[in-house]
């Protein structure tokens, strides 16, 4: 519900004609045992934003897994779009902190704008960043209206936001349903129902 609560406000204060949640293939820094396959983790992010209008499941990276990093899929993204659209990644604190790790990463930053996620109160510096992008930050956090802010300048921008404060993590999900502990009110009920079918979490399984 936190991922759908973002969502929600990153479209609407963003005024972003659509955003898309993209599924990896295998996401980076993450064990495969911890998480499930692919297509069961696009399948359950159909379920849960299928009522969301201005928000699509893409399968982009899931289909071409020979192409994992951001940069190629943000490439493909501005092929796809044109050069006149704007672009905006969203990321967790977690995720910016790490991020100069990533492949090209200064690259990536000079192709979309990014758009960084912290829970109301939480920690979130851009010091791990060179001087050059440190310049290009913009600091929201604890602002309700946003607009002014967004990017009509030619270079891209880094956006450090608190826009929603939702005090459960997908970690926590998994873990409780490895414990046999109810997950009511956490995720919507067509992932619940979807969880329980496919016997997810609990134990291994084979991953699509």
């Amino acid at each position: 519900m936190g991922h759908i609560a973002i969502a929600r406000t990153v479209v609407k204060n963003f005024a972003l004609d659509e955003l898309l949640v993209i599924p990896a293939f295998k996401p980076p820094h993450k064990s495969l045992e911890a998480i499930a396959g692919s297509l069961y983790r696009y399948e359950m992010c159909v379920l849960a934003l299928q009522h969301e209008p201005r928000i699509r499941v893409s399968k982009m990276e899931i289909e071409l897994p020979e192409r994992p990093y951001t940069i190629h899929t943000i490439e493909r993204l501005r092929m796809a779009y044109g050069e006149a659209a704007q672009l905006f990644f969203v990321m967790g604190a977690d995720s910016f902190a790490e991020l100069t790790t990533w492949r090209d990463y200064q690259r990536l930053l000079a192709s979309t704008n990014t758009i960084v996620v912290t829970r109301a109160g939480g920690e979130m510096s851009a010091a791990h960043l060179p001087a050059h992008w440190r310049d290009r930050v913009v600091d929201v956090r604890g602002k309700k209206n946003i607009a002014g802010a967004i990017n009509t300048a030619p270079q891209c921008l880094i956006y450090l936001t608190d826009l929603v404060n939702y005090p459960v993590s997908s970690t926590e999900i998994r873990r409780r349903v490895q414990q046999g502990i109810g997950i009511e009110g956490l995720t919507e009920p067509a992932v619940i129902e979807y969880i329980e079918t496919h016997n997810l979490y609990r134990k291994a399984q084979a991953n699509p």
